[in-house]
């Protein structure tokens, strides 16, 4: 497991990128200002307690990542027995190498869980097993881990924690790099918690000082994950082309102004798919404009699997939901996504998306 020794770096590092976010003009979308995460940057917020944490603390960052999950208790025995069933419907008809399970980089982890057919579970586990059942299923988790052949992309917008960042890089192996684009302070999680689970990959966290936006080629080549701030993205005309590009759950947090910027980025930049899971509104987050035109702001730039907003015949956006039940989510829709500029093309393994409730069927 890793040790505490190094931690330092990410903290330097951090305060850096959240120095720089706090002086971004007021004008731009990527303001702290325009950010809907960024009064979670105020003193006494939950992620500037945890920065606050001493590095033993940090070594077991998984207690502290509950501002991203669903939690990772274990809850009632009905609800052992149904995350059991639902995670057997999801991992059915797939490989055993694609079946997701909590890193347990100490015995301290086990307890984030319970042990189903060899992997410890839990409400987050299954939530991104569904994520990869549908990468597996379309076809993009299919490389080629030829050293001698292109190397592949993956782009996660928000990434949380660092969860999914662990289970693809730990499918797909070498000859890939995984980087996330997030606000400063999600990286401080997402970095240390990268480094504890995956102690022999290599992580590249932004420093000013280091990054050299003529030559960003050559850092996402030389590292398996790359962390940039979100605001980065203002300043670099063009990035490696993109594989796949990732958003959950974070879409419906961002203003129009803010979608549009990552649509046009993506639009520009992605030679495949960018897959969405996203409920329509987040009702924890209203403070932004609401997001039922989702699916017409997105079919601007691309062209959309489903080709009708699958929200309007389940009609849950998200707008009547419950505040106070944070263990159960909106409905959440599946979308796959591919620039109009260039269209990819699709071949999926299983031609269906298994979706929140319901599923879809893919033209093979």
């Amino acid at each position: 497991m890793e040790t505490a020794e190094g931690f330092e770096d990410i903290r330097r590092k951090v305060d850096k990128m959240l120095s720089e976010f706090s002086t971004i003009d007021s004008s731009s979308p990527f303001s702290i200002s325009d950010v809907l995460w960024g009064d979670l940057y105020s003193s006494g917020s939950p992620l500037n307690d945890v920065r606050s944490l001493s590095d033993e603390k940090l070594l077991f960052i998984r207690a502290f990542t509950g501002l991203f999950t669903q939690g990772t208790d274990n809850g009632s025995y009905q609800e052992i027995h149904s995350l059991a069933a639902k995670y057997d419907q999801l991992t059915q008809n797939i490989p055993d190498d694609y079946h997701c399970g909590e890193p347990v980089p100490s015995k301290l982890y086990e307890r984030f869980g319970f042990y189903h057919k060899n992997n410890l579970i839990n409400r987050d586990v299954v939530r991104y097993q569904r994520t990869v059942t549908n990468l597996y299923s379309t076809g993009l988790l299919k490389f080629d881990n030829n050293p001698d052949s292109k190397r592949k992309y993956f782009y996660e917008i928000g990434g949380g924690y660092g969860a999914l960042a662990h289970q693809v890089s730990r499918i797909i192996g070498s000859n890939f790099t995984y980087v996330i684009i997030d606000l400063p302070g999600s990286l401080f999680l997402s970095s240390i918690y990268l480094r504890i689970v995956n102690p022999n990959k290599s992580i590249y966290l932004f420093d000013r000082d280091d990054f050299d936006r003529e030559n960003i080629d050559k850092i996402m080549e030389e590292h398996d994950f790359v962390l940039l701030p979100h605001y980065i993205l203002d300043e670099i005309e063009k990035f490696p082309p993109i594989d796949v590009a990732i958003n959950l759950l974070s879409f419906p947090e961002m203003k129009e102004s803010q979608l549009r910027c990552y649509f046009e980025f993506l639009s520009k930049n992605l030679d495949g798919w960018l897959y969405s899971e996203n409920m329509r509104i987040n009702p924890w987050h209203n403070k932004n404009e609401t997001k039922e035109d989702f699916y017409k702001i997105l079919s601007e730039f691309f062209e959309v699997i489903p080709d009708f907003d699958v929200s309007l015949k389940f009609g849950n956006t998200g707008r009547d939901h419950d505040v106070e039940d944070r263990r159960n989510l909106p409905q959440l829709y599946v979308e796959l996504a591919t620039p109009r500029r260039n269209p990819a093309l699709l071949f999926p393994v299983i031609p269906k998306l298994l979706c929140d409730g319901y599923s879809f069927k893919l033209q093979s």
